[in-house]
């Protein structure tokens, strides 16, 4: 099995790697990290912070590298405390939503063809979410892509309640999940909790968040190694 990881920060993709041996690469413009153990090929793109970034270094990695059998945006989160998420917890997602981007209601007076619209939602992969959760116990829910990071308590009360399957929010998924969804990949986000949403800087997890990023990598590639292909 051979699988694209694309996470924003550096030190999210050495998480993901863990202590397994890996190479330093680039692909495209983008730094890599390359890692091939028992059957299973992992290639973990640096992409930058947003969903610009990561579409870019998604879309380049499959043009470049593929095929791939799933694609996976990962690394650290924002969860939704009133949604009883905690912190440094594991969160796989079963639909990863695009919160920013909205169609206008009116658009079929604009004339515009649907279909040039990019979806808001995108399921993940079911056989994903499945491995994921067997392997790691994992909690499940919608994963929240947005553009800016939420700085207060009234800006995750909107959200919980628009989104009331919501656990978690971050900022890259949604731009994974296009290109994956144009290039007909099966496709999954993982968080690892490191704040609430809305949460001060000053009371993040951001390392424990990681070492429990790096734990639960441990499991999943040791599950996927048995797995020949995910739908």
């Amino acid at each position: 099995m051979k699988l694209l990881v694309v996470a924003a920060l550096a030190e999210e993709s050495r998480a993901i790697l863990g202590d397994a041996p890996w190479e330093r690469d680039r692909i495209g413009p983008f730094e890599a990290l390359v890692s091939s153990t028992d059957g299973l090929g992992c290639d973990v793109v640096v992409s930058g912070i947003g969903s610009v970034a990561s579409a870019a270094a998604t879309s380049t990695a499959l043009a470049l590298r593929g095929p791939y059998d799933c694609v996976v945006s990962a690394g650290i989160g924002g969860g939704f405390g009133t949604h009883g998420v905690e912190l440094t917890e594991l969160i796989v997602a079963d639909e990863i939503v695009y919160v920013d981007y909205v169609h206008p209601p009116d658009d079929e007076d604009l004339g515009v063809d649907p279909t040039a619209w990019t979806p808001t939602v995108f399921p993940a992969a079911e056989s994903f979410v499945w491995v994921v959760r067997e392997a790691t116990h994992a909690r499940h829910g919608a994963v929240l892509t947005v553009t800016a990071m939420s700085d207060s308590h009234e800006r995750q009360s909107l959200l919980a309640t628009q989104y009331p399957s919501a656990v978690a929010e971050a900022m890259e998924g949604a731009g994974v999940a296009f290109a994956a969804w144009r290039w007909n990949v099966p496709c999954g986000e993982v968080r690892t909790i490191s704040n609430f949403v809305g949460q001060n800087f000053s009371g993040w997890e951001t390392e424990a968040a990681l070492e429990r990023l790096k734990s639960s990598f441990v499991d999943l590639k040791e599950s996927l190694m048995q797995k020949e292909a995910l739908s």
